[in-house]
């Protein structure tokens, strides 16, 4: 049993890694997971491509979409396992899939890390010693990276690829990963410097919400930092 995507085209020349989280109620024997991309002409497996499979707590599978294929549907399986597994209910959930370009990186690029402020009320009610604090929140913390902008090591294709990693008309947000931290961001500011020797940059980008993932993004990192533009997402 398989819910199936309405029909779309995703060519492997814009789109080329997938990001899948999903988990199944049971550990084992009865509902497993199973995902399928359909191409124009074949498909493939991304997970549980000879069998169900099976965890209960949330797992991610990443890799790359086939060289030169578009895909066209996208296939989500609850495969019983095995065949005459008890009656029951089983469930198997899947969180979402992303699609995602080839990763975007800054070359000889520094993250900054933000500062974080809490906002805190002070009450005085009447006839107590001393104040209440009351949490109020806190605004989103902006994440700034620093770097060199010299076009020996950007190349023409990197400034392309950065407008389209700004560009939020495709997206509300961007996966960021570094050394230091590995978020959801939203692009703010970027600033060049046309300095001597070498230009330089710096990028705000609005922190959205943690990764509580070790290994978000496959691939390759310059310097550990990295951003993939032209997302898009399913969610089930």
């Amino acid at each position: 049993m398989y819910w199936k995507s309405a029909a779309f085209t995703v060519p492997q020349a814009t789109y080329k890694k997938y990001l899948l989280r999903w988990k199944t109620e049971k550990g084992s024997n009865g509902l497993g997971a199973r995902v399928r991309l359909d191409y124009a002409a074949g498909g493939q497996w991304i997970l549980g491509e000879t069998e169900p499979q099976f965890s209960t707590s949330w797992k991610l599978e990443t890799g790359d979409i086939e060289a030169g294929k578009t895909i066209t549907n996208v296939r989500f399986y609850a495969d019983d396992y095995p065949d005459n597994c008890p009656n029951g209910t089983y469930r198997v959930y899947y969180d979402f899939l992303l699609l995602a370009a080839t990763p975007f990186e800054f070359p000889d690029a520094e993250v900054l890390m933000p500062k974080l402020e809490n906002l805190y009320a002070d009450l005085h009610p009447p006839g107590r010693g001393g104040d209440i604090s009351q949490y109020q929140g806190s605004q989103s913390p902006i994440i700034t990276i620093r770097g060199n902008m010299d076009l020996a090591d950007w190349g023409t294709p990197k400034g392309q690829y950065l407008m389209k990693a700004w560009d939020m008309r495709t997206a509300p947000f961007q996966w960021f990963s570094s050394n230091e931290i590995k978020c959801k961001v939203t692009p703010r500011v970027f600033t060049p410097n046309y300095t001597t020797p070498k230009p330089t940059f710096t990028a705000d980008m609005k922190f959205k919400s943690l990764s509580n993932l070790n290994a978000l993004h496959s691939g390759g990192t310059l310097d550990g930092t990295l951003i993939w533009p032209e997302l898009s997402a399913f969610g089930i």
